[in-house]
């Protein structure tokens, strides 16, 4: 599978299988010229939290009804999504196993930067 060149969607947190697939192959190319689908993992996720699962959706300019390309979807800042997502993280997974590794980059991530592009953000 090393030598197979894999074309995979960009996701918001992808599941364990979509993560082992890009390691499994060098030759990853990442779709961005796909149409926008609404109800997809681009901009969703799902997380284990201790009362079960807990779905988080990035909010995107002009709802989830627009026609246009995936790139060019762009994410809405206008309200404290990244903050709650963070809290839901931390929340869920701050007392794990190596999550202390991964703690300041994803704080980072969730407090300090903002997207314009949904597909930049994913990347």
């Amino acid at each position: 599978m090393k030598d197979d060149i894999i074309l995979i969607e960009n996701q918001y947190f992808g599941c364990v299988n979509y993560y082992s697939l890009l390691i499994k192959s060098i030759n990853n190319r990442i779709e961005q010229f796909e149409n926008w689908e609404k109800r997809s993992f681009r901009n969703r996720c799902i997380v284990s939290g201790s009362n079960g699962l807990i779905h988080l959706s990035v909010p995107v300019s002009q709802g989830r009804n627009q026609k246009c390309l995936y790139k060019d979807v762009r994410v809405n800042n206008m309200d404290n999504w990244q903050k709650q997502h963070w809290r839901t993280l931390f929340s869920c997974y701050g007392k794990a196993p190596f999550f202390e590794y991964y703690r300041f980059w994803l704080e980072d991530f969730f407090m300090k930067r903002k997207f314009e592009f949904l597909f930049d953000m994913n990347l």
